[in-house]
């Protein structure tokens, strides 16, 4: 009998308090009953077990549908991944949303929702601002116009890539040219 106690310490290791004060509190009352061994008492005892059993029930079930969410997470994690690494390598090629859920064997709802619920943002969205950083590094290099670092980082109109990338980069494309200075505050 001197060994129920030691259960209540390896009960549920991830921190759920209430779970554990129930389990130790059954564990208390079958200490009790034990010792007291007053009439009735196995009784007793077989009933705080099974209430003892509900609990660990519910917290494997509670368990399950944990891991069963972070399956359904990892698997959303994997699919972001592949878009991710389809939109990094064809970003000089224009990329249809039809072609994106295409390659990662999705509908067009349920992989836009996915893709936002994951990054917090749009594939479009996410694209154009991966096309703005790319864009960024050739002007750099002085080796790009603005109009070839558009194109070369997939943009197909100039307009559009300089309201995007003002956007993006919160600044014009001229001013990440080699030799332009910031103005002065």
């Amino acid at each position: 009998v001197a060994g129920i106690g030691s259960v209540a310490p390896h009960l549920n290791e991830r921190g759920n308090g209430l779970m554990r004060q129930l389990m130790e509190q059954a564990i208390r009352e079958m200490e009790e009953e034990l010792h007291r061994q007053a009439p009735g008492y196995k009784a007793a005892v077989k009933a705080l077990l099974a209430q003892m059993m509900v609990y660990l029930c519910r917290n494997a079930v509670e368990d399950r549908q944990s891991l069963h969410q972070m399956k359904g997470d990892q698997a959303k994690l994997e699919i972001v991944k592949q878009a991710l690494s389809y939109m990094q390598l064809h970003c000089a090629q224009p990329i249809t949303l039809d072609e994106l859920c295409g390659h990662v064997g999705l509908s067009r709802y349920y992989f836009c929702r996915v893709f936002r619920a994951v990054t917090g943002m749009t594939s479009v969205e996410y694209l154009n601002l991966y096309r703005c950083t790319k864009a960024q590094k050739l002007l750099k290099t002085g080796r790009f116009t603005i109009a070839g670092a558009a194109e070369a980082a997939g943009f197909t109109s100039l307009p559009y890539f300089y309201r995007i990338y003002r956007k993006a980069m919160n600044t014009l494309p001229s001013r990440d040219l080699p030799g332009t200075e910031p103005p002065a505050p």
